[in-house]
Order: structure tokens, then sequence, then C-alpha cells
């Protein structure tokens, strides 16, 4: 399981590393960029983007569900 303290440094840091969300049902979610996750008590709103549909969409993702963070670079 992922902290929230976690999250909130790898969306904070300076620089910025774009990472991966990766859950404990196997899902994956992309924050290319730091304004793309929304880190709160125990879950995070993570943004998914829909470039084929009406739009972007955000996913909430509890924090128990979170089993790793993967940085891209």
């Amino acid at each position: 399981m992922i902290r929230p303290e976690e999250l909130r440094a790898a969306a904070a840091a300076d620089p910025f590393r774009p990472f991966t969300v990766h859950t404990t049902d196997g899902r994956a979610f992309s924050v290319p960029e730091r304004a793309w996750v929304a880190v709160g008590v125990s879950s995070a709103s993570i943004r998914v983007a829909d470039p084929d549909g009406p739009g972007d969409m955000f996913h909430l993702v509890r924090f128990q569900k979170m089993d790793r963070i993967e940085f891209l670079t």
C-alpha cells in the first residue's frame, strides 16, 4: 500500500518526474504532470486522458488499493 505522504512527495518533487501508480487489481494510472493527481487523506483523484472520447476523466483511487509508484524517467 502507498501512503498518502509517498504520493504527495512524488507529485511535489522538484523537478517533477512523471510516474505511474499501479493498483493491487492490475490497473495502472499514468501521471505525466503534477496537476494530474490530487492527494487526499484516504484516496487520490487521478486524471485519465481520453483522446478519443468526450473528455478526460478522473478516477478516485483509495490508498489501500495502490500497490506501488513507478517513476518513468
